[in-house]
């Protein structure tokens, strides 16, 4: 079982993030959290965790902060 809380750069949870466990994609909830479990016969490895460097919520924050000022 895998379970990971993802975030950007910056801490903020990132709910774009992904794990690929023994050929099967699990994609991160609302939370940042994602949750993957698998029967398997022999020992698999976690292949590839992925997220973007930068949370959708950092960017929205950003482009809010950015209008703002102008």
């Amino acid at each position: 079982m895998l379970s990971f809380t993802a975030r950007d750069l910056l801490g903020v949870p990132n709910p774009t993030a992904w794990a690929y466990l023994c050929g099967r994609l699990f994609d991160a909830d609302a939370f940042s959290s994602v949750y993957a479990a698998v029967e398997m016969e022999k020992l698999c490895y976690v292949t590839v965790v992925r997220q973007w460097p930068i949370s959708p919520l950092t960017l929205a924050i950003i482009i809010t902060a950015s209008v703002a000022v102008l």
